[in-house]
């Protein structure tokens, strides 16, 4: 990321207030890339976030060359959650895997609430800490995007990766 910041775009005026405070991660319109030196719009992606999209999304991780998006709800699952990563110097969607909060078709069950979990970046692997009562961690190729290993069944197991936690 060098010499730029990378920041997202929610329309004025629109915020939605929930939970006595204000919220428009679920309205993101896009992810841009600035210079540091001179503030110039180097690159933005408009196609981030789906329109009417029920899942918001969380803080941005950054490492290796990308800016990983990772997408949750509150206190529900949004079945149009996802983990994505763009390249930072462009802004191209580099990959994108879909459903992240419940696909109940392959049994996930990864997290109930998105105060309640996280993504991390350590040696080439994205990391997915989701939880707030039976949760799942997964781990990512992050260069591909390839679910590597997940585990959330068995062994009764809570996972809470939220920010009280970290």
């Amino acid at each position: 990321l060098d010499d730029q910041v990378i920041a997202v775009q929610c329309p004025p005026g629109k915020q939605a207030v929930r939970r006595g405070r204000v919220d428009s991660a679920n309205q993101v319109t896009a992810v841009a890339a600035y210079g540091l030196a001179d503030g110039k719009l180097r690159w933005r992606n408009a196609d981030v976030m789906p329109a009417g999209s029920a899942a918001s999304l969380k803080p941005l991780t950054c490492a290796d060359g990308k800016v990983f998006l990772y997408t949750s709800s509150y206190q529900t699952r949004a079945e149009d959650a996802f983990l994505g990563a763009l390249s930072a110097r462009t802004g191209k969607l580099l990959w994108r895997f879909e459903s992240m909060e419940g696909d109940s078709k392959k049994g996930r069950k990864w997290s109930n609430t998105d105060s309640a979990s996280f993504i991390m970046y350590r040696d080439g692997e994205l990391i997915y800490v989701g939880g707030h009562g039976p949760g799942g961690i997964a781990r990512f190729d992050a260069g591909t995007g390839k679910l590597i290993g997940e585990f959330h069944t068995g062994l009764r197991h809570f996972a809470y990766g939220g920010e009280c936690s970290m």
